[in-house]
């Protein structure tokens, strides 16, 4: 089953089940209205790539803002977010620690990434170096996630969220 961006499917069940070969695909701007337990879905995300034309107004171009749709999906086998994952990579994904106000790069064998999944409410920055449909697998999230702020003092960055 595909629900289509623009679209919207609900489902009015407790549980969902799929046969050995089914599955739920939500491209993006697509939506899924369910309360009941949680069940594997591949999400997908069309991130065009960074080139010369994304970064003549910026050398910073061609960022996107991503978070996990699903239940905090292992980078390297529930995503095709690094893409490859040997020097020289095609990708960049960073995360910011709001106390240290510094970045970390999961290509760069950073600290910060002390896991290969991505957190539920966590917010990244991510580019690539082709046009790609991202996408993640994983059982969806049906109870509410809590982020927190913790960077109360930083003059220098207003990233926060």
């Amino acid at each position: 089953m595909i629900i289509d961006s623009k679209s919207v499917a609900t489902i009015n069940a407790k549980t969902v089940q799929f046969g050995r070969y089914g599955a739920l695909f939500i491209k993006e701007g697509g939506q899924l209205v369910y309360n009941g337990k949680p069940f594997e879905v591949t999400m997908m995300k069309t991130i065009k790539a960074a080139s010369k034309e994304t970064n003549e107004k910026s050398a910073y171009g061609g960022w996107y803002t991503i978070s996990s749709p699903v239940n905090e999906p292992d980078i390297r086998t529930k995503t095709n977010l690094v893409t490859p994952l040997v020097y020289p990579y095609n990708f960049d994904l960073l995360l910011y620690d709001e106390p240290h106000h510094t970045w970390g790069s999961f290509n760069g064998n950073s600290s910060l990434f002390t896991s290969d999944v991505l957190e539920n409410g966590r917010g990244y920055l991510y580019r690539n170096g082709s046009d790609l449909t991202v996408q993640y697998t994983g059982d969806i999230v049906t109870e509410d996630v809590s982020c927190y702020v913790t960077c109360t003092d930083d003059d220098d960055n207003k990233l926060q969220g």
